[in-house]
């Protein structure tokens, strides 16, 4: 229960009123929102995928404990770079067309391998080609600017098989061409 009161006063005292107010379904649906969010937060860095969403310049917002672990940089450093600053310089002009593409409503999803860069020491004066990297990049229609998920997975050996194609075909019947 939620009780208020007020009070008139017309040069003395007129009258007070109180206000009681059942809130116990709205405490009762905040907890079940805080709830799933824990659950999709604990989910979000429980996964073995790297996971990263990006504001509209590319800057990145949050990223999960495996995206750190694939880029050997830590939280606070990703969060200090845009997605072009782990792209290898051959792949940033695809990249970014793809990418406004979608900021621009084109598309919604996109398929991309992309050459990622991976910090090699802990003071990060070395950097070194990670290798190919599969990312499908959504986005997620939120009050906020678009944002941009991407999730790499390990496809080297995926390439070398050419499996990334029977990915992409599967893709394409789900969700149609999305670039």
């Amino acid at each position: 229960m939620l009780i208020t009161s007020n009070t008139r006063f017309e040069g003395e005292f007129v009258n007070t009123r109180c206000f009681t107010t059942d809130v116990s379904e709205l405490i009762e649906s905040e907890a079940a929102r805080r709830e799933s969010e824990e659950r999709l937060a604990a989910t979000y860095e429980a996964a073995t995928i790297g996971i990263a969403e990006a504001d509209a310049q590319g800057r990145l917002l949050r990223v999960n404990d495996a995206l750190c672990g694939m880029l050997g940089r830590s939280r606070e450093e990703l969060l200090t770079m845009t997605f072009f600053d782990y792209t290898d310089e051959g792949d940033r002009e695809e990249d970014a067309a793809l990418y406004a593409r979608q900021l621009s409503g084109d598309l919604d999803a996109y398929i991309l391998r992309k050459r990622a860069i991976k910090a090699l020491f802990a003071d990060r004066k070395a950097a070194n080609h990670l290798g190919w990297r599969h990312f499908d990049v959504r986005t997620a229609h939120h009050e906020h600017p678009r944002i941009r998920k991407t999730m790499p997975d390990e496809v080297a050996e995926r390439k070398h098989f050419g499996h990334w194609e029977c990915d992409l075909i599967q893709f394409r019947k789900m969700f149609g061409k999305a670039n």
